[in-house]
Formats: structure tokens, C-alpha cells, sequence
């Protein structure tokens, strides 16, 4: 079983590749639902994942494996499937050629804007 989690605070696995390799050898995945984590693991599916730091479902993923091994060895046989579909060199090459051609013609997908939190200053 791979256990994979960032806490939020420092850098995550920007790409996922210790879920990948780990999804390749066939071993059931726990990530956090950060970085490439995040994209490398779909939940209840290839998969279990968790927000970081949250120790509390962390653990219920883990017991879950634990639990039920039938079930974790379908979700690492989907997680090893789905290496093949979207994440072989040929899609990825694609995918990022097509991201160049984009930037190239200068197409921008717009990105949402965050909520900013607001709070009181402290007293100095």
C-alpha cells in the first residue's frame, strides 16, 4: 500500500509519480488530494484520497484498505488501467503539445478567482 500525503504547507508531489509507480506495481493507493496526488488518484475508484493533514479520514482511507482487501485490490486494478488510458507517454506528449500550440496562439482558458478571506488586523 502506498500512504502519500502533503500537508498543504510544503511543496507537494507536483506530478504524482509515487502513486504512478506505485498504481504500475499493482499496490492499493491513500493519497492526499493535493498536486499530482490529486490528479493521480481518483477516489473510491483508483484509489482512496483525503484532504492533507486531515488525520481523521487518513486513517478511515487506511482502515478501509485494511478492512477490505477485495475491494482495494479492484481499485489498484483500476488505478494500474487507467496508467494505460491517461497517463501513457502518447497522451501525455499530446496533451502537452497541445498546451504549447495554445500558448502559442495565445487561447487562455480563464481561471476562476479565489474568495479573499478577510480578517481583522492584530493589535500591535
Amino acid at each position: 500500500m502506498l500512504v502519500a500525503l502533503g500537508d498543504g504547507g510544503s511543496p507537494e508531489e507536483p506530478f504524482g509519480l509515487a502513486a504512478l509507480e506505485a498504481a504500475a506495481a499493482g499496490a492499493p493507493l491513500v493519497t492526499s488530494n493535493i498536486g499530482g496526488l490529486g490528479e493521480a488518484v481518483i477516489n473510491g475508484e483508483t484509489g482512496m484520497s483525503c484532504p492533507p493533514s486531515d488525520v481523521t479520514r487518513l486513517a478511515k482511507a487506511v482502515s478501509a484498505v485494511l478492512d477490505d482487501p477485495a475491494a482495494a485490490q479492484s481499485r489498484a486494478r483500476a488505478a494500474r488501467e487507467r496508467l494505460t488510458s491517461d497517463f501513457d507517454w502518447h497522451t501525455v506528449a499530446d496533451e502537452t503539445a497541445q498546451v504549447y500550440l495554445a500558448a502559442k496562439r495565445r487561447e487562455r482558458q480563464p481561471l476562476p478567482r479565489q474568495p479573499i478571506v478577510e480578517h481583522a488586523l492584530p493589535d500591535r
